[in-house]
């Protein structure tokens, strides 16, 4: 995440809201445009594991009708493996695809850290959790990184993870690999 981040000119960054469908103009869906003026990058990511792989996006301009934050699961007790869990991003569809123009979403079950950890032959840790189904087929990829992973509660959504990295997209036995939001809320 940090390689990635300062390969980029801040000036070259910007954040889009409440768009879905990125060949329609921004005034149409009411979105809006935000200029990135920091990113502070978590002072304990590692990149060898990609353990604490979050950072915090400080940005620019005036919170112009951006008035719904997400829930963020602070305590790590929302989700158990098997639960349903949701990803979306504009991310490709297939390792080396084309981004989408359009917002994707899918649903996943939640898998063990320790499965995820048979599966990868490394340490899934606990500031990290996973999402596939064993078959593959649905996944996030190339694109995604840094999106969402969330769980619905009383019909509210809940942030639950950051999408952080994996071994190529939607492979049989490779899940998804997301930061887990409550073993960063103190950073």
């Amino acid at each position: 995440m940090k390689n990635k981040i300062n390969k980029k000119p801040l000036k070259n960054l910007k954040v889009l809201a409440h768009r879905q469908d990125l060949t329609a103009s921004s005034q149409s869906e009411h979105g809006l445009t935000f200029n990135v003026k920091k990113i502070i990058v978590n002072p304990k990511y590692n990149s060898e594991s990609h353990s604490q792989d979050t950072a915090i996006w400080l940005l620019s301009g005036k919170n112009q009708g951006l008035n719904q934050y997400p829930n963020l699961d602070l305590t790590g007790n929302i989700t158990q493996p098997g639960d349903i869990v949701f990803i979306s991003g504009w991310g490709t569809t297939s390792s080396g695809g084309d981004l989408s123009d359009i917002l994707l979403k899918a649903e996943l079950p939640i898998v063990s850290n320790e499965e995820c950890s048979k599966d990868y032959g490394e340490t899934i840790s606990n500031d990290q959790l996973c999402a596939a189904y064993p078959q593959g087929g649905t996944d996030t990829c190339q694109g995604d990184s840094g999106g969402p992973l969330f769980v619905v509660v009383n019909d509210t959504p809940v942030l639950v993870g950051a999408t952080s990295w994996g071994q190529g997209c939607a492979l049989p036995g490779k899940p998804g690999v997301y930061a887990r939001i409550s073993s960063n809320a103190e950073w």
